[in-house]
């Protein structure tokens, strides 16, 4: 098995059409490597309805080096998935 820890944060979207929750999943190594990335930055992606998803990203990144996860002031948890080699 190949366990690896991820972060785990929770979107509200909203627009005239529909309501979301969404969960973001991400590695705890990619939200350090996006912590350093220039803010101005911004990915090549699939769809322009992504950038949302990569400014989420950039905020997870601020909030897990600042509060981390798993505490009373984060709104990340941090849990450990496994999956088979």
């Amino acid at each position: 098995m190949n366990k690896t820890w991820y972060v785990v944060g929770l979107t509200f979207e909203k627009s005239a059409i529909f309501k979301k929750l969404r969960v973001i999943i991400s590695s705890e190594d990619l939200l350090t490597k996006i912590s350093k990335v220039d803010d101005s930055f911004i990915p090549e992606l699939e769809d322009v309805a992504h950038l949302k998803r990569w400014k989420t990203l950039k905020v997870m990144s601020k909030i897990y080096l600042t509060d981390g996860v798993n505490s009373p002031t984060s709104c990340l948890w941090r849990i450990q998935l496994a999956f088979p080699n």
